[in-house]
């Protein structure tokens, strides 16, 4: 469930950076939009790390060589997108 959410949170940070260049490259106020990109980035890594703490509490070995192993790549890979793409936004000003 915590994986599901994790990659919800990093599509919604990547796409509230990509509005962010769209209101920035507009002239438009895009803080908004930066500060959800941010705080969604944030929250990835930290479901990630509540799953992979659930399932060391169960002691589900087998869930920790699989799931976390593949989701964290994913969870990576959304993360350095979303950095990325914030990072755009603040080099353009």
């Amino acid at each position: 469930m915590m994986s599901t959410l994790a990659i919800i949170f990093g599509i919604a940070a990547i796409v509230f950076a990509i509005l962010n260049l769209i209101f920035l490259k507009k002239n438009k106020d895009s803080k908004l939009f930066r500060f959800l990109s941010i705080s969604c980035t944030a929250i990835v890594p930290a479901l990630f790390y509540v799953e992979a703490a659930q399932y060391v509490i169960k002691k589900d070995i087998a869930a920790l060589e699989d799931v976390v192993v593949t989701i964290a790549n994913i969870v990576l890979g959304l993360v350095i997108a979303s950095i990325v793409i914030n990072s755009i936004s603040l080099l353009k000003k």
